[in-house]
């Protein structure tokens, strides 16, 4: 593989890690919690949209997502609208990861 494919895996990836992450997220009722000032207190939406700025926040939720899960059984969160959430996700993620390819693709 050459370094262009590397980078088009990579972004890939990260993309379908963001959308995982929303997935799952909502799924478990992950959400942010009033009265809690922890750093990793976000929404479901958070979690993904950091993963558009950033490949160390799938590994981070990923380390900390059975606190999170324990935390959501405690308060659950609701997601309203979360099949829109997800296509608006898809569609943030297709972009970005179109705009990185095109930066590396030769002219």
């Amino acid at each position: 593989m050459n370094a262009n494919e590397i980078i088009i895996l990579i972004v890939l990836v990260n993309a379908f890690l963001g959308v995982f992450i929303y997935f799952d997220a909502s799924k478990n009722k992950i959400g942010k919690i009033k009265n809690d000032s922890s750093m990793l207190n976000m929404s479901a939406v958070s979690w993904s949209s950091i993963g558009l700025l950033q490949m160390a926040s799938p590994i981070i939720y990923l380390f900390a997502r059975n606190h999170l899960i324990k935390k959501a059984k405690e308060s659950p969160a609701t997601e309203k609208y979360r099949n829109i959430k997800i296509i608006l996700i898809v569609v943030a993620y297709i972009a970005q990861s179109t705009f990185f390819i095109s930066m590396v693709m030769p002219k």
